[in-house]
């Protein structure tokens, strides 16, 4: 096994991608944003 923080900075890195994605599926939608995502409205909007 390597660093366990390189494998922790790519799952952080991976569910990044994932919300981003995610976001930008739902967000053409007329569906609203799970409250998980309130905290980011920057990124939304």
């Amino acid at each position: 096994m390597r660093r366990p923080v390189l494998w922790g900075a790519a799952v952080v890195l991976l569910v990044v991608v994932l919300l981003l994605i995610g976001f930008q599926v739902f967000g053409e939608g007329d569906v609203e944003p799970e409250p998980a995502g309130a905290g980011a409205p920057g990124l939304i909007a």
